[in-house]
């Protein structure tokens, strides 16, 4: 695995882009359990290169942000990992999007 990205969330739950190797996404409770892989291959909820995650509770729902940073696009998921919607490159002013916290 060569994990870009990591993002931990407040039950435990671990989340890894692996964006330059297979392509996956990949979930791990808070004792390393392994609890999904997921296939982010092209298309609507799919990706190029998953690049940079992050987590999103501003609105009351948790939703998972994922920069595609080969498409140009952040794509939106509920923590089941079911798409919500995508923000294309048309909002950003370089190709390469990662997430801040602070």
């Amino acid at each position: 695995m060569t994990a870009f990205d990591k993002i931990f969330v407040g039950n435990g739950d671990v989340w890894l882009a692996d964006g330059y190797g297979k392509n996956l996404l990949h979930r791990y409770d808070s004792e390393v359990n392994h609890i999904l892989s997921i296939d982010v291959s092209k298309g609507v909820g799919r990706f190029e290169c998953a690049h940079s995650l992050g987590i999103d509770t501003r609105f009351g729902n948790t939703e998972l942000p994922v920069a595609d940073w080969a498409s140009d696009r952040v794509q939106i998921f509920d923590m089941e990992v079911d798409y919500i919607c995508s923000i294309g490159a048309y909002y950003f002013d370089r190709r390469t999007v990662s997430f801040y916290y602070g």
